[in-house]
Formats: structure tokens, C-alpha cells, sequence
């Protein structure tokens, strides 16, 4: 053994005191403590509707999406928030006016317990540009709402507006990302980042490996959900967690409602459609 770092036998292991900081926000490895997990889809694919959808969920501390398994008979929830969580939205986009017309119908149908947990629990961050993760006056500031706010989970919608980096650029991207590393291990928050997948190839691309630009940001993600539009007309959106401190999780269908504007669970496995010759259903790839 050397400073503290130890060799176990599995009989050891089995039960073996746990790091502090590693517990789970969202169980089934979705999130834990202080790390990073990335919402990729293609341009309009309601990325934002899905995390505000998510920051409700933590702060009110039920199940993500209010999504639900059914085994042998028996219904069970899934993706629990272990507690109730602080968290903190940094957007880029549409601005504090919007903020509140897309969160207050949700806020509306919650219970009173549960208002008072997104008035002290939920707070947004609109439209600052000064905010930089490749600059080190932007860290800073960045930083400064961190610490006034102590979130335990930390949203940057969407993350090409944090930097003014190639994103093409391993050396650059490695920066912008060490940065959000260092802001993480300082003030010991998780963090959820919107970004956009990049251009189809010729070579079949899964997962968080679709994001655009360079492939430090795959490489160090501890959570990838990757969304797809199944039906516009109906808002369905079809998703895809990839965990990698955790059991595979099926593919599932959230549904966005036009009068709540929150996502919730509809179904899991792929969306359907029906093959026009022998009209039987068959998965979208």
C-alpha cells in the first residue's frame, strides 16, 4: 500500500468504506456527486424542455421524468433522485422572461410542499455572456454565482455558448473542460451540460459519441442522454442513456406536454412504425 492507496482482496471489497462525494443524485448511475453528464441531440430536439424537465425533478426530489418499470406485476419507480437538490441553471438562450413562462405551468401543478422546494431550491441565470469557461474572468464570474447559490447541481444550457473555442480543437475543448473540472472539485457540484451532435458521417456514430465537435467531451462524460424527435406533431422524443458507473438502461419515450412544458415518461423501447407492405409494426433504427 502507498499513501493511502490499497490493493483488495474481493473479500475486502465486498462492503468497503466508500469515498465521500461518490454517492448518487439520480440512481442507476444516471448522476452522481460531482460528476458531469451531457444532454446531446440534433438542433430543435427539445434539449432544454428535458433538463428544466430534470431540475424540477431534483429539486423536488422524485423520480426523473416520473417514469415508471412494471416486473412480474409489480410497478416500481425509475431513475429515483435519492433527495431533494439545489440546482442552478446557467442559460444562454431565450432569457428570464421565458425562463419563467417555461417553468411556471410545472410550477403550477406541483403541490404546496413541493412549490416551496423549487422557490428556495431552483435558480436561473440568463443571458450573460461574461460568462466564459475558456477565459479566466468568466471562470471567475462563473465561480461567483457557485459560491453565492452553493448548488448541488449545476446546468449550462447550451455549452457552445460558454466558450468561443473550436470546439474541433482537442487542446481548446481540453481547457474549457478543465476548467468546469476545477470549478467542480472547488465548490462540489454535479453538472448537466446541453450540447448539440454533430453532422452525419458516413461512419454509424451511438451515443454521447455524436456530439459535435472534439471527442474530449465523450471522453469525459460520466453520462450521456442522447434524444431524438420520434414525432414532432405529437412532441415524443425518443432517448437513450448511456451510463458508465452503472447497469445498461433501455432506450425509452418522453412525451413534452404543450400546457405543463415538462417531459414525462411515456413508454419504454424504441418508437414504432408500420411497414407499408405487410402493415406491421417495426423499430426505427
Amino acid at each position: 500500500m502507498s499513501d493511502g492507496v490499497k490493493t483488495y482482496a474481493f473479500s475486502e471489497l465486498l462492503n468497503h468504506p466508500r469515498k465521500p462525494g461518490t454517492d448518487s443524485i439520480i440512481e442507476e448511475g444516471i448522476l452522481k456527486k460531482n460528476s458531469l453528464m451531457v444532454i446531446g441531440g440534433p438542433p430543435k430536439s427539445y434539449k432544454s424542455f428535458i433538463s428544466n424537465t430534470i431540475a424540477i425533478d431534483l429539486v423536488v426530489g422524485r423520480h426523473l421524468f416520473t417514469a415508471t418499470r412494471s416486473e412480474h406485476g409489480r410497478h416500481s419507480h425509475a431513475f429515483d433522485v435519492r433527495s431533494p437538490q439545489k440546482v442552478l441553471i446557467f442559460e444562454q438562450e431565450i432569457g428570464e422572461d421565458d425562463m419563467e413562462d417555461r417553468i411556471k405551468p410545472v410550477f403550477e401543478i406541483l403541490s404546496p410542499e413541493q412549490q416551496d422546494r423549487v422557490r428556495n431550491g431552483l435558480y436561473t441565470h440568463s443571458l450573460d455572456h461574461r460568462l466564459q469557461l475558456d477565459k479566466v474572468e468568466g471562470v471567475s464570474l462563473i465561480a461567483k454565482e457557485i459560491e453565492a447559490v452553493k448548488p448541488s447541481v449545476v446546468i449550462f444550457d447550451p455549452l457552445i455558448e460558454f466558450h468561443t473555442s473550436d470546439e474541433n480543437n482537442t487542446q481548446a475543448m481540453a481547457t474549457v473542460l478543465r476548467n468546469l473540472d476545477l470549478l467542480r472539485e472547488e465548490y462540489k457540484f454535479a453538472v448537466i451540460i446541453n450540447h448539440h451532435e454533430g453532422k452525419e458521417t458516413t461512419v454509424k456514430r451511438y451515443g454521447g459519441d455524436r456530439l459535435r465537435g472534439n471527442s474530449v467531451i465523450y471522453g469525459k462524460g460520466d453520462t450521456f442522454l442522447t434524444l431524438r424527435v420520434a414525432n414532432r406533431n405529437a412532441s415524443m422524443i425518443a432517448c437513450e442513456f448511456t451510463v458508465r458507473r452503472g447497469r445498461p438502461i433501455k432506450p425509452f419515450l418522453l412525451k413534452l406536454s404543450p400546457i405543463t412544458m415538462r417531459a414525462d415518461f411515456l413508454d419504454w423501447g424504441k418508437e414504432k412504425k408500420r411497414d407499408i407492405e405487410t402493415n406491421k409494426e417495426i423499430p426505427i433504427q
